[in-house]
């Protein structure tokens, strides 16, 4: 068009940017296609990539990319793949792999190869204090929770955001606590005062029979 866009499937911009260069479009939904044509696809082949650029300091060099290789040697109805993320870090100029989704849907964080037997690795470089972080944005009453399903049991391991407790959860019942004063409450929501005016660390309740 006379901005310098092409246009693919569409006879006005979509985005009527002037920097929006490529636009597609069709009823379906649009598709783009990444094809490698060769007959012999090795294990790490590269099958597509998104590289992107920029000109800073009048030097053309790669911010991130974004890359599907061929997970094993592929054939006729054999096509395994992989999906991997890089980004440039402060101070580089070629980007590193920082996620990686592999052929059985394995995600490795910082971590190119993912055990077949993990759904997820991360592995936390020596700058970091901690490999996952989970914040609460929600209002008093919400928190920040780890969800485990065995089975048909649901197991919850969060912090409250109220009361900034870390509790313990079985199938919505709480069964362990650990409260903003660092005491430890098992089969108890709160912690008692004894008649010595001390607040114990470890408390323990329960009916009659198991007490």
């Amino acid at each position: 068009d006379s901005s310098g866009r092409l246009l693919i499937g569409e006879t006005s911009a979509v985005l009527d940017s002037s920097n929006a260069l490529l636009q597609v479009g069709a009823s379906e939904g649009a598709n783009m296609v990444l094809y490698r044509d060769d007959t012999s696809v090795a294990q790490n082949d590269s099958i597509g990539l998104i590289r992107f650029y920029s000109n800073a300091g009048s030097s053309k060099q790669e911010h991130a990319r974004i890359s599907a290789t061929s997970a094993f040697t592929s054939g006729d109805g054999d096509k395994p793949g992989n999906l991997i993320f890089y980004t440039t870090a402060d101070g580089a100029s070629s980007p590193t792999e920082r996620l990686r989704i592999d052929s059985n849907g394995n995600i490795g964080v910082n971590q190119t190869s993912v055990n077949s037997s993990r759904k997820m690795e991360i592995t936390q470089p020596s700058s970091y204090t901690s490999a996952l972080r989970i914040n609460s944005a929600g209002s008093a009453g919400n928190g920040a929770y780890v969800e485990f399903f065995v089975g048909s049991a649901n197991y919850k391991v969060g912090g409250d955001h109220s009361t900034n407790a870390l509790l313990f959860q079985k199938d919505g019942t709480e069964y362990m606590r650990h409260d903003s004063s660092g005491r430890l409450l098992l089969g108890t929501t709160s912690a008692e005062t004894l008649r010595t005016n001390i607040t114990p660390s470890l408390q323990i309740e329960g009916t009659s029979a198991n007490t």
